[in-house]
C-alpha cells in the first residue's frame, strides 16, 4: 500500500519526474488540479513510484480517481465503488481541455464520493471560442437578416455566470519576459504601439505562450514571447 500525501515536496520520485517529464507534467497537473479543485474530501495525493507519477483520491472502499503522468500523455483512471471496474480517460497535449472536458462530461453523470460536480464547468477558451463560432454564423446572414436580428434586441447585454476552469498564469514570468523585451515586439521587432495608462506607464505588448498552456505548455520563461497586439492576434488567428 503506497503512502500518499499532498505535498509534493514529501515525494522526491513524483517531484523529479515532473522536472524530468516537462511536457507530460504540465498535463499531469492540469488534470490533477482540476480535480483537487472538485474534490471534497481528505484523503488524496501524491504516490512514490517508479516509472510514473500519480495522484491518488479517496480509498478502494470509496472509489479510487487517480490521476497518473505517462511520458506523452496523462490518464484519469475511476474505480468501482468496491469493484474491479475501472473506466479509463487518456488526457493528450494537442487536446487538453477537450480531453478533460469529456472526462467531466462523463464524471458528471455518475455519483462519486468525495466530488461536487454540481454545476457545469467551462474551460476559458471554450467560451471564446464558443462567440467567435457565433459571430462567424451571424457573417454568413445577409446584411438584412443581420439588421433583423439587431433591431430584435434591445442592446443591454445579458449576464451569465459560469464555473470556469482556467490556468493559473505567473506574474514573475511575464514581468520578466516584459522587462528582456525591453519595449520591443519580439517577433516584428517594432517599438510597442503605445505606453499604458494614457503614455505615462510601460510599453504596451501582451506575453504569449508559444505552448498554449491549454495544449500542455509550461508557464516558463523559455516558453513565452512579447508581441504587439497585431502579432499576438496573427499567432492565434493567422
Amino acid at each position: 500500500m503506497f503512502s500518499r500525501s499532498p505535498d509534493l515536496d514529501a515525494k522526491p520520485k513524483a517531484k523529479k519526474w515532473l522536472l524530468d517529464n516537462k511536457e507530460a507534467g504540465a498535463i499531469f497537473m492540469a488534470a490533477k488540479d482540476l480535480l483537487s479543485a472538485l474534490y471534497t474530501g481528505s484523503n488524496d495525493g501524491y504516490i512514490d513510484t517508479a516509472q510514473v507519477v500519480q495522484y491518488r483520491f479517496n480509498s478502494r472502499k470509496e472509489g479510487y480517481v487517480v490521476v497518473t503522468g505517462r511520458k506523452k500523455f496523462a490518464s484519469i483512471e475511476v474505480y468501482g465503488v468496491e469493484t474491479r471496474d475501472i473506466e479509463i480517460f487518456k488526457i493528450f497535449p494537442g487536446s487538453m481541455d477537450a480531453d478533460l472536458e469529456n472526462f467531466l462530461a462523463s464524471f458528471r453523470n455518475r455519483e462519486h464520493f468525495g466530488f461536487a460536480l454540481k454545476n457545469e464547468i467551462y474551460f476559458e477558451n471554450e467560451i471564446l471560442d464558443e462567440f467567435r463560432e457565433s459571430v462567424e454564423e451571424a457573417r454568413k446572414l445577409s446584411k438584412a437578416e443581420r439588421k433583423k436580428k439587431i433591431d430584435a434586441t434591445s442592446g443591454v447585454p445579458a449576464v451569465k455566470t459560469r464555473q470556469v476552469a482556467y490556468h493559473v498564469r505567473s506574474p514573475y514570468v511575464v514581468a520578466e519576459r516584459l522587462e528582456i523585451a525591453n519595449g520591443r515586439c519580439e517577433k516584428c521587432g517594432n517599438p510597442a504601439p503605445f505606453l499604458r495608462d494614457k503614455g505615462r506607464g510601460t510599453p504596451y505588448l501582451e506575453v504569449h505562450h508559444k505552448i498554449q498552456l491549454s495544449k500542455g505548455g509550461w508557464d516558463e520563461l523559455e516558453n513565452t514571447e512579447a508581441l504587439c497586439p497585431n502579432c499576438h492576434r496573427e499567432k492565434h488567428y493567422g
